[in-house]
């Protein structure tokens, strides 16, 4: 009377059947139209395991090169793209400190010691003289409590940080867009801009808009 069936043997396809989808595949895995036991590259991944001979789970996908750590020869050896003294090592993200642009991730350059500070509005010699002279953090929140209501109205913080602080229009620019993110994502900025706290929420929502602007990895 079991026509077809062995007693509850699964429906799903053996390892060599064609497939579309991984959940066709008794292995729950479908590489390049056929159910293997293992994934492809290119194919998702949650651990080495899941990935076929001589391949690396490596950030969710199965790929054909070295995790950081092991030994390489070339560059194109690691996932990461940097090979350092036959050792292949992570990258550096954004505002990391470098000092070749190899060492940067996704080949964003490495400016003044910094990852992704290839150029911005605020890198020449009057900004960073204002930089250096005066405590520009405080000085952006000292601008919106001079201008009287958030949100400021529009040129009212570049004009105060250009005409207290010394800073050239554009780079004034980026502060003030900064100064938007940071009061709508970082409560603690409002009560000390210059806080641990602060500065660990402004590198999470508002730190790579602003080195893409300023070309300075912090305010």
């Amino acid at each position: 009377g079991n026509v077809g069936n062995t007693g509850g043997a699964p429906t799903c396809k053996s390892v060599g059947e064609g497939c579309a989808e991984f959940g066709e595949c008794c292995s729950g895995k479908c590489a390049q139209g056929v159910c293997t036991g293992c994934s492809a590259a290119g194919d998702p991944c949650v651990g080495p395991a899941d990935c076929c001979v001589d391949l690396v789970c490596n950030a969710g996908t199965c790929a054909a090169c070295s995790l950081d750590g092991a030994g390489c020869t070339l560059a194109t050896d690691c996932c990461s793209g940097i090979c350092k003294q036959g050792t292949c090592v992570p990258c550096a993200d954004p505002g990391s400190a470098c000092t070749t642009a190899s060492e940067c991730c996704n080949g964003v350059g490495c400016q003044g010691s910094v990852c992704g500070a290839t150029s911005g509005a605020c890198t020449n010699p009057q900004d960073e003289g204002a930089r250096s002279s005066h405590d520009l953090p405080k000085a952006v929140f000292d601008c919106a409590n001079q201008c009287g209501v958030y949100p400021p109205p529009a040129g009212c913080i570049p004009t105060c940080m250009s005409s207290n602080y010394g800073l050239g229009a554009a780079c004034a620019g980026c502060y003030e867009s900064n100064l938007t993110c940071m009061v709508d994502n970082c409560a603690s900025c409002g009560l000390d801009p210059t806080s641990a706290e602060c500065m660990a929420c402004f590198a999470t929502h508002c730190g790579a808009s602003f080195l893409a602007c300023s070309g300075w990895p912090t305010p």
